[in-house]
């Protein structure tokens, strides 16, 4: 009896340590996703190791020593000791929506002449007086970080640069969501509409004018029909830079939780791709988001990251990014009344505001006395849109770019390429607070010379 209980017991051990084994085996080489940052002399070992393990790169930036990979813990050890365990961490899984909205769009192919209800371009140019100092002709580029272009629109066609414009989203779209997505570099269409939208304030020359009328366009895509990867953006900037577009716009952003471990790494590759830009002579124009909060108040931001991610306690400091990143033009959005827009988020950080709409009429009279009083025209920004039409819309997506086209015609009027810091703080200087603390962007500094 003793002797069977001795041979169950011993079958039972072994079996446990079999079961441990296995475990610590399927543990060892179960992959995760990773981001990791390196020094430019570590980025070729740790690419080698990852690919020696046979692991795998999901994406890679040479240029700020980024790399986000899938690999086992093995592997993620290895390379904890060449880059350190803190510039190495569980991939953060960001988002990356456009800030903006749609209201209201008007029939395809409605050709007339809006300059009469474009009250924003009304006020960025002095009711049209200050388009006689735009540039008669430049080199200058502006990089479109965005959805696309829609590249047979007759008001925008003529700005398209397809040399050196590129598709980064990648064959499947976010986490393979979006089989459409074939992943062609030169695929380079609007999808969304939210690209070919924010153009028509940049350059649009037929119906709609643009604050800068023909500037040409590098398009960099980064936004496929549902979201986007945070990977993908910084690739555009970086991307940029190296076509020297002299201004950069990016009307996304999203709200990062830093000193949560998770984003410390993502975080510094997007200060690392701003860094590399603005040193290269460019200057990076961002969107604010829209939730209507003071990005100088840190519960504020705390709050809506709690609210937008669903987290009972978040702990850190939120940045909304890239808008609020050292080095780059943060743009809020104006009213008709020049007051902020009411989904505008705003503060002392925020560099410029510039029209980009409101709709507090819409939600204090409802839809319908909205339309009977026909507050459309006067509240919205009209603007190009997919399929060679036009539309209304809002948001401080269509602030920045209004930013960016007069910086973008400043450089090319004043030949004061490569030269960021000059040109940020000389526009500064010359664009005073109105009596509601904004300072609102307009073309009137094209005439003044440093």
């Amino acid at each position: 009896m003793k002797s069977n209980w001795k041979k169950v017991f011993t079958i039972v051990i072994i079996f446990l340590l079999e079961l441990l084994i296995n475990t610590n085996s399927v543990q060892a080489s179960e992959k995760n996703n990773y981001d990791i940052i390196s020094s430019s002399s570590n980025y070729s070992k740790v690419r080698s190791i990852i690919i020696n393990n046979k692991d795998n790169i999901t994406y890679s930036i040479k240029k700020i020593g980024y790399i986000k990979a899938k690999v086992t813990n093995k592997t993620a050890k290895q390379i904890s000791t060449i880059v350190g365990k803190k510039d190495i961490s569980s991939s953060s899984n960001i988002n990356i929506c456009s800030m903006y909205k749609r209201e209201l769009p008007l029939s395809e192919n409605f050709h007339f002449n809006f300059w009469p209800i474009q009250w924003d371009m009304k006020k960025v140019t002095e009711n049209g007086e200050d388009y006689k100092y735009l540039p008669s002709s430049s080199k200058v580029t502006i990089g479109l970080v965005d959805s696309g272009i829609d590249l047979t629109h007759p008001a925008l066609k003529n700005s398209i640069v397809k040399k050196g414009s590129v598709n980064l989203v990648p064959k499947g779209g976010k986490d393979g969501t979006e089989p459409d997505e074939k992943g062609k570099a030169n695929d380079i269409n609007d999808k969304l509409g939210h690209g070919t939208e924010v153009a028509g304030q940049l350059c649009s020359t037929q119906n709609i004018r643009g604050v800068f009328p023909g500037v040409k366009l590098h398009i960099y895509r980064v936004l496929g029909q549902k979201t986007s990867d945070p990977t993908w953006i910084i690739k555009g900037i970086i991307k940029s830079a190296d076509n020297n577009d002299s201004v950069i716009n990016i009307s996304l952003g999203t709200y990062v939780l830093i000193n949560n471990k998770q984003n410390k790494i993502i975080y510094k590759a997007w200060k690392r791709a701003i860094s590399y830009a603005y040193r290269k002579g460019c200057i990076i124009v961002a969107s604010v988001g829209e939730d209507s909060i003071n990005e100088n108040n840190p519960l504020d931001m705390l709050n809506i990251y709690k609210k937008i991610n669903n987290i009972m306690h978040p702990e850190g400091t939120v940045k909304d990014t890239p808008a609020l990143l050292k080095n780059v033009v943060s743009v809020g959005s104006s009213s008709p009344n020049d007051t902020v827009s009411n989904f505008s988020n705003y503060g002392q950080k925020v560099s410029f505001f510039a029209p980009g709409g409101d709709t507090s009429l819409y939600y204090q009279y409802g839809p319908e006395k909205w339309q009977q009083l026909d507050l459309t025209d006067q509240n919205l920004i009209a603007t190009t849109a997919l399929n060679n039409s036009y539309t209304y819309a809002y948001g401080t997506s269509f602030a920045a770019p209004k930013v960016s086209a007069i910086l973008a015609a400043y450089i090319a009027k004043h030949n004061c390429y490569n030269q960021p810091h000059k040109v940020i703080n000389f526009v500064k200087r010359k664009t005073n607070k109105n009596k509601n603390g904004l300072r609102i962007i307009s073309a009137k500094v094209l005439k003044y010379t440093n």
